[in-house]
């Protein structure tokens, strides 16, 4: 066996390489290709965050807002600056205005004050005569005390003087004549003639100041009339005592609503008791009635309804149940 040549089944060491040099070699490499992106980046421009239109944009609103507050801050300044820091010939101007402007108000604070005092004697004065006013009205209304007072008296006197020429006169009444008709509710008619007038005395004043006695009372005459030749008559209308005169209602008769809703409710009765002659439609009209708890001092209405029916009163007054 040649000692070239390998012996069976035994291990060959693998051939020789050097495993140093190779990735010394590669390792070198790798730095010179970093060196070279390093570089090329250090001669490239930072890339922007921001794309360059919104920069452009956002620099252009600030640059505006800062004219804006520059041109806001010149216009603040001009206008509040202090007035010192103006010119000469401003300031004299200024000054001057401001010596008419005082001027102008002290004359007018003079005519002020002199209108005041006009006012003020003005009103001292209408004080003055609004007292004396006062004064002389409170004298007139004495004085006109005084002359109602005094004319009181005088009217009594005549009244009294009067009364007692007529009774010198010895005044009388000739017979009443009692009328044989009613002339309204309880009331008769009553006349009699003035006797003893003396030559050019006022007839008529003569009867108004002569009084008589009817149904127990002692009256004046209600009128007096001058006939003439006939003589001064006096009238009476006597209200009291008179029971012939007092005729009644009959039965009410209701009639139920007003139609129309006119929210009143009526009721008739039939007058009794009226005497032959009298005016059926004078006593119906002056003839009392309660109605439903009312007092009436007539009727609403009366109709004549004949011979037979006689005088009619017809009464309305508020239903609530009528509307």
């Amino acid at each position: 066996m040649s000692e070239t040549e390998p012996l069976l089944g035994s291990r060959t060491p693998p051939p020789f390489y050097s495993p140093v040099a190779e990735d010394v070699n590669e390792w070198v490499q790798t730095v010179q290709r970093h060196d070279v992106r390093k570089q090329r980046n250090e001669d490239k421009p930072p890339s922007p965050l921001l794309p360059r239109n919104v920069i452009s944009k956002a620099i252009l609103v600030v640059a505006m807002f800062m004219m804006v507050a520059v041109t806001v801050f010149c216009v603040v300044f001009v206008f509040s600056r202090p007035r010192d820091i103006l010119d000469p010939i401003e300031r004299e101007n200024i000054r001057r205005e401001w010596r008419l402007e005082r001027a102008n108000h002290d004359n007018e604070h003079k005519q002020w004050e002199l209108e005041r005092k006009d006012y003020d004697e003005f009103k001292l004065l209408w004080g003055n005569e609004k007292m004396q006013y006062e004064k002389e009205l409170q004298m007139r209304e004495r004085e006109r005390a005084e002359w109602e007072a005094e004319k009181a008296r005088h009217n009594a006197e005549d009244r009294r003087w009067e009364q007692e020429r007529w009774e010198r006169m010895q005044l009388y009444w000739g017979n009443l004549w009692r009328n044989n008709h009613c002339h309204a509710y309880a009331t008769r008619e009553y006349t009699a003639r003035l006797w003893n007038i003396a030559p050019g005395a006022d007839g008529v004043v003569a009867c108004q100041r002569t009084s008589t006695m009817i149904n127990g009372r002692t009256i004046m005459p209600s009128s007096c009339e001058d006939r003439g030749r006939d003589g001064i008559h006096g009238h009476w209308l006597v209200d009291f005592g008179e029971t012939a005169c007092q005729p009644y209602w009959d039965t009410l008769s209701d009639k139920g609503c007003v139609p129309g809703g006119s929210g009143l409710h009526r009721v008739e009765a039939r007058l009794e008791n009226i005497q032959s002659g009298d005016n059926w439609q004078a006593m119906c009209d002056t003839t009392p009635n309660v109605v439903s708890g009312i007092k009436f001092n007539r009727p609403t209405s009366c109709e004549n309804r004949g011979f037979w029916y006689g005088m009619v009163g017809i009464w309305e007054y508020r239903d609530a149940g009528c509307y």
